[in-house]
């Protein structure tokens, strides 16, 4: 029993050591993002020589940048979030050796830094993930400890708060065959917690804002029946780019086999798309806020939704790496702005919420997860439109796995 709980705290203190490590790593990797973002998108700008050439400059940036991603990359897999907890969860992870895992660390620096329509939760997860496993064995964690501390703590600075950081590493997504792992969530909490305190003290720049939402003047039935049709839009659109980013790749390979020519093409659809529209650059959440003001509607909404889902497959089935949580949100909120601007901006507010909720769950897939993270970013008074959301994102993940599940059936039955 003493031994027992002596290895109790033990964990809980290394939980805690490691936690404030790892957020001291992930502010230097979002400094660096940061500090590339600032030197690019900012000072260059300012140079005599670009004059009014703004969007030559962001396509020639955008190009440099897919130069150099495939210049870094070395296979051909997609880079995201999805792919990211899949093999920090898997039962037997990669032990990446430090040259990979600094050839890893570059890439995301580059992709996120020029420009890229992806955030950086997925580098975060492979790269910290990929130090713990190293360890793992030194530092006396199981496998799923190790998991669920690095994932939480990683995140955490991310999403804006440990226990939905937790939540991603613990919740399995639906289909999986693994469930919680309630041992090892008590000292995520600690980790993810203690990254969060290092990131915020630190960089409190480069944490994430909550979002900024005006009160509604809409009865709680009317924003309830507007959701839940959001909602749906916000869901199928998530889903959606998730059916057309493996086809997306398969094109990408087939049109430029070379890595270097592949990052090259990505970085050209980058551009063009930041040169038509500056907002669809970058992860998506200060262009979240932007909708929410009533400053894009209608069609400017419609064509900003448009440019940053290309944008967004465009990257990652290039080679550029990062993730897609936010960049998919926005893509569903604009859509849902769209078509509700002709019925007010009440409608189109509440709208663009609840889209925004269940296309980031869609992305996600994890819906105990996505509650969470935009609990934590939204009003209190948001909360019943965040858990609508969340349910119907669910449904529509749960429906397109039981249509996934029967084809191959249909396909066998005799005509």
């Amino acid at each position: 029993m003493v031994r027992s709980w002596a290895r109790v705290l033990r964990l809980y203190v290394l939980a805690g050591a490691l936690g404030l490590a790892i957020g001291v790593f992930a502010v230097a990797f979002l400094g660096l993002v940061h500090l590339v973002v600032v030197l690019l998108w900012e000072r260059l700008p300012e140079a005599g020589w670009v004059g009014g050439h703004r969007a030559l400059l962001t396509i020639g940036v955008c190009v440099a940048g897919g130069a150099l991603v495939g210049l870094i990359n070395r296979d051909a897999e997609v880079h995201d979030l999805e792919h990211a907890l899949d093999e920090a969860e898997s039962e037997a992870p990669p032990i990446r050796r430090p040259v990979g895992l600094a050839r890893l660390a570059l890439l995301g620096v580059i992709s996120l830094g020029f420009g890229a329509a992806l955030g950086p939760e997925a580098p975060l997860v492979v790269l910290v993930s990929g130090l713990v496993s190293r360890s793992r064995a030194v530092l006396g964690l199981a496998r799923d400890e190790a998991t669920e501390i690095s994932v939480g703590a990683a995140l955490a600075g991310v999403f804006g708060g440990p226990i939905a950081a937790v939540a991603i590493a613990a919740e399995r997504a639906p289909g999986d065959r693994q469930g919680w792992s309630w041992q090892s969530v008590g000292p995520a909490i600690v980790a993810s917690s203690a990254g969060l305190w290092v990131v915020a003290t630190l960089l409190p720049d480069g944490a994430l804002h909550p979002f900024q939402v005006e009160a509604w003047s809409l009865g709680l039935g009317a924003r309830l029946l507007i959701g839940a049709v959001a909602a749906v839009i916000g869901a199928v659109v998530a889903a959606g780019l998730h059916q057309a980013l493996p086809i997306a790749h398969r094109t990408a390979i087939a049109v430029a086999p070379n890595l270097l020519a592949r990052g090259v093409v990505g970085g050209l659809v980058l551009g063009l798309a930041g040169a038509a529209a500056p907002t669809s650059l970058f992860s998506g959440h200060d262009q979240m806020q932007l909708l929410l003001d009533g400053r894009a509607a209608g069609w400017e909404a419609f064509a900003l939704a448009v440019l940053r889902a290309v944008a967004l497959v465009a990257c990652l089935s290039t080679g550029w790496f990062g993730g897609e949580v936010f960049p998919v949100s926005a893509v569903g909120m604009a859509v849902a702005v769209g078509l509700a601007t002709p019925f007010g901006s009440q409608a189109t507010m509440v709208a663009g919420v609840a889209a925004m909720v269940a296309a980031g769950a869609g992305a996600i897939r994890r819906p105990l997860a996505a509650f969470l993270i935009y609990a934590a970013l939204l009003p209190t008074a948001v909360l019943p439109l965040v858990g609508l959301a969340v349910a119907v994102a669910a449904g529509v993940l749960s429906a397109g796995r039981a249509s996934g599940d029967a084809a191959p059936d249909a396909a066998e039955a005799p005509a």
